[in-house]
């Protein structure tokens, strides 16, 4: 073998282990998902107790909901929704959405995170058009989105058994996490976007 060959499949194997190596170190700076990248409030928080106190009973309602994240290199994305579409009292919309908010706010201070948003009781808004909060814990930056309260499918109201004073509703409640791997990120690592 020449010399000017051996001299070519070094420098390629020199480059070769170069990429790799450069590919190796900046994986490893990524966060990736996992039960410790997240809020305890993310972690714990579920609204189905809450619409399911204000839905009927006997009624059919139609629920679902998802999770995902995503790994960063200075923060973990994390996204939760519960999509519900029940029967409840003409009426109540407003209850329902101050008894949302109240379980928010006591999960928050459970959690030992702290609002840095909050518009205000929705009482003194159009309670159908909902509200977010958002939140700061240790190393994240969060947003809860609650509502709006839409009309639902007036076929559930077929199982109710007084449709005069009950009203078939679709809510939507959403969560956006941002989990910072170091906590002097979060000042200005930004908000996460709800999709």
């Amino acid at each position: 073998m020449s010399l000017t060959r051996k001299v070519t499949l070094s420098a390629i194997a020199i480059v070769i282990l170069a990429v790799c190596g450069w590919s190796i170190v900046s994986r490893a700076r990524y966060v990736y998902p996992a039960p410790e990248h997240q809020s305890a409030f993310f972690r714990s928080y579920d609204p189905s107790r809450v619409i399911e106190a204000f839905g009927c009973k006997q009624c059919t309602s139609v629920f679902g909901g998802s999770q995902g994240a995503g790994a960063g290199r200075k923060f973990v994305s994390l996204q939760a929704s519960w999509d519900r579409e029940f029967v409840m009292k003409t009426g109540d919309q407003t209850g329902l959405m101050a008894a949302l908010r109240q379980e928010i706010l006591f999960g928050l201070a459970q959690s030992g995170a702290r609002l840095t948003h909050d518009p205000g009781e929705p009482q003194a808004q159009d309670p159908i058009q909902g509200f977010q909060l958002r939140y700061h814990s240790d190393q994240a930056n969060g947003i809860v989105a609650v509502g709006p309260i839409r009309r639902g499918n007036p076929d559930l109201l077929r199982s109710s058994q007084d449709q005069v004073c009950m009203e078939s509703v679709k809510l939507k409640v959403r969560i956006a996490e941002r989990w910072f791997k170091s906590g002097e990120d979060t000042a200005n690592g930004g908000w996460p976007q709800l999709q």
